[in-house]
């Protein structure tokens, strides 16, 4: 088969091209990873700014019901909304790592190399073994802790 290399049909080319190139851009976070592979650096760029939220619930990635203290049956998730700022944009590798009466119960890590990104994870009620003391570390790929918050779960009735 013998392609022809007219301007219409270069013309044609270069315009999918284009549309293929906007439509990986948008469908991967507004990277451009289709087309040019970024490298990500461990290491967390200074200064980056982490705020934690514990909520119970996450919507539009905004944190609604915050506290400190939930209580059992009522509470069904437990949400640790994160905010961080990162001036220079260089690319980022955090995770969140849940705690419970100091046991490690589960890590989510994170990636993202945008200026301000907002994300969370969750735990659900099947999780919550009881009354108790948890605490969320976000912590970089190296391990350095960034940011610890902390909350207790307590059963209503028993009010402990």
């Amino acid at each position: 088969m013998k392609i022809r290399k007219t301007p219409v049909f270069l013309a044609f080319l270069f315009i999918l091209l284009l549309v293929l190139r906007v439509y990986f851009t948008f469908t991967f976070g507004g990277e451009d990873r289709f087309f040019s592979a970024k490298k990500i650096d461990p290491e967390i760029p200074d200064p980056v700014h982490v705020n934690a939220i514990i909520c119970k619930n996450v919507v539009n990635l905004k944190p609604f019901e915050k506290g400190n203290e939930f209580y059992i049956p009522q509470t069904k998730k437990i949400y640790c909304f994160t905010e961080f700022i990162n001036p220079e944009g260089k690319p980022i590798l955090i995770k969140h790592v849940w705690w419970r009466e100091g046991q490690r119960v589960f890590e989510f890590p994170f990636e993202f190399t945008s200026k301000h990104y907002r994300t969370f994870s969750v735990v659900s009620a099947s999780n919550f073994e009881g009354p108790g003391r948890w605490d969320v570390d976000i912590v970089s790929s190296e391990n350095e802790l960034l940011k610890s918050t902390s909350f207790w779960i307590k059963d209503k009735k028993t009010k402990r």
